[in-house]
């Protein structure tokens, strides 16, 4: 018997280090399950075995809340989303571990539960809960407890998402000063934006996204594309930018490629056309 997981991509945080929000999108991995005596892996990225030991300890931990013992299996992944693209590709990893776990444990956790549990190895969760629970995600703790909202998404929204294809130094991430985005702020956003989600607002889109933590720290390190930073100081479109894995994301309704290829820095960006995925990772089939 083979168990099929299907998890969204995601986005989080939007470059304002919004912690605690994300939301899902149309672009999935294929991760495949099947009993075996020692774990195995196939399909992952051969560069490193962090996403394998992710899928490992996700699903051995569900185990051990469940008091149970667990033997090998064979994991297979048919990947679409590229790894370290701000697509959140580690959390795809450890959803699919619960999710399969708690399959084989007859289904005995809720999501809730199963978001606590893959959180409390990640670290953080605003990539998770999207992945999990599909939609706009914001969560908060309450006594130990990671707890969610889930928003709904203006329905013609369409995330357009620039990753570079040549090479970007690297370079530690400096932290952001305390200053550079108020408490006051952090809290004006992390409130208007899932509105403006829901809405579909562009305009209070760009303008709640405008003055980015991450942003200083990202053209730094593509000062050679000013073709790219004039288009942003021309066109009004809301985008946010992540600083960490050096991607820009763009939001519209309809798609803006036509405009982006018309641009003379279309050919040096791999460009993925994303829309707000509703679901979260589901178990498609069992084969």
């Amino acid at each position: 018997m083979r168990l099929k997981i299907k998890v969204p991509a995601s986005f989080g945080r939007f470059g304002n280090e919004l912690e605690g929000l994300g939301i899902a999108v149309s672009l999935y991995n294929d991760f495949y399950f099947e009993k075996a005596k020692i774990w195995e892996f196939a399909g992952f990225p051969a560069v490193t075995k962090v996403p394998e030991e992710l899928v490992k300890k996700a699903f051995e931990k569900t185990f051990w809340y469940a008091k149970k013992a667990t033997s090998g299996y064979k994991v297979t992944l048919i990947q679409c989303i590229p790894m370290s693209r701000g697509l959140g590709f580690n959390a795809t990893c450890l959803t699919a571990g619960v999710l399969a776990a708690n399959y084989f444990l007859n289904k005995i956790y809720s999501p809730s539960n199963l978001l606590n549990i893959a959180a409390g190895l990640y670290g953080s969760s605003e990539h998770l809960a999207p992945i999990i629970f599909g939609g706009l995600c914001s969560d908060y703790q309450f006594e130990g407890e990671v707890k969610i909202v889930k928003y709904p998404i203006h329905e013609e929204l369409v995330f357009t998402h620039l990753m570079p294809k040549f090479s970007v130094p690297a370079v530690q991430r400096k932290p952001v000063p305390s200053a550079a985005l108020s408490m006051r702020d952090r809290m004006a956003k992390a409130i208007n934006l899932p509105r403006a989600f829901q809405t579909g607002d562009l305009l209070m889109l760009r303008e709640i996204l405008a003055g980015q933590v991450g942003e200083t720290g990202f053209f730094e390190h593509l000062k050679g594309e000013a073709e790219l930073m004039q288009f942003l100081k021309d066109e009004p479109v809301p985008y946010f930018v992540n600083d960490g894995d050096f991607t820009i994301t763009f939001i519209s309704k309809g798609t803006i490629v036509p405009k982006l290829r018309s641009q003379g820095f279309w050919n040096r960006f791999e460009v993925i056309t994303l829309t707000p995925e509703s679901l979260g990772g589901t178990i498609e089939a069992v084969l």
